[in-house]
């Protein structure tokens, strides 16, 4: 599952797959990123390199997303860097644009990016939105469970979480996971992408779809049943969401979600998690 926090990851790489073509017709805009516009014929001549016909009639998605990709890419960290106070140039889109010189000019901007880190106060204040839309939405999660041998003490366990006994408490008491019962179940906050290579199958697709404060179980795995929660946003210590204020895909998530971008409907969609979707 591609999730939010992979699109920077998805756009560096460059190309969506797709099948088919597409058929560029008279000079219009392809898309734009709050008031920039990468216009078409850019996006020909950028792509001129990668087909035989000089007058470019037609040309393949993969080419035509990468392209598109890369340049909403630039656009987007050029914007945040200048809204921050730092110096840079402008993206390049003119009618003898090149791949070359579209992927040179986002390289250094991808690096002042970087560097530069989160802005404080007001990512965090983000990160903790970004959570409240669970895994899928939000790209970040922050789990606890009780690790138990049988279905039977599942179920006890919870039967008290109903009644309203506290989660921790109860893995305290419960819990055969050692590395996590002493500290209430809780398991480091990470990114979805992060969770999904990290964790079993099973209790993967136990939480990928819930929203802060659900209670799934019992989930059954190799290593015994599970009773898990999807944290609270308010039981969450702020201190465990900064490291992720820091991580470049969540950064570049929030950084979507705050950005107007549009692509023109003849190439596809903008897809927050994984750049332009192509039509066909």
């Amino acid at each position: 599952m591609t999730t939010p926090a992979r699109l920077l990851a998805t756009l560096l790489v460059g190309a969506v797959a797709a099948t088919g073509c597409t058929t560029f017709t008279d000079d219009e805009t392809v898309a734009r990123v709050d008031g920039a516009e990468f216009p078409e014929t850019a996006l020909q001549s950028a792509i001129r390199e990668f087909n035989d016909d000089p007058e470019l009639v037609q040309a393949q998605p993969d080419q035509v997303n990468q392209t598109i990709n890369r340049w909403i890419l630039a656009e987007l960290l050029r914007s945040d860097l200048a809204d921050r106070g730092v110096d840079v140039d402008p993206v390049p889109a003119g009618d003898d644009l090149t791949i070359e010189e579209l992927f040179n000019s986002t390289d250094p901007l991808i690096s002042e990016w970087q560097a530069l880190g989160p802005d404080g106060d007001d990512d965090l204040a983000a990160v903790e939105a970004l959570y409240q839309l669970g895994p899928v939405g939000g790209g970040i999660v922050c789990a606890a469970h009780v690790l138990v041998d049988d279905v039977e003490t599942a179920e006890t366990v919870l039967d008290r979480l109903e009644a309203g006994d506290d989660f921790g408490d109860l893995a305290i008491e419960y819990s055969t996971d050692t590395g996590s019962a002493a500290n209430g179940g809780v398991l480091p906050c990470t990114t979805t992408g992060a969770f999904q290579s990290q964790y079993i199958p099973e209790f993967v697709e136990a939480i990928i779809d819930a929203t802060p404060g659900d209670v799934i179980g019992p989930v059954t795995s190799q290593f015994g049943v599970h009773v898990i929660t999807l944290r609270p946003l308010d039981d969450i210590d702020p201190a465990e969401l900064e490291p992720l204020a820091a991580d470049p895909q969540v950064r570049f998530t929030m950084l979507v979600d705050t950005a107007d971008v549009w692509v023109n409907p003849r190439f596809g969609e903008f897809d927050r998690a994984i750049g332009v979707t192509p039509v066909g």
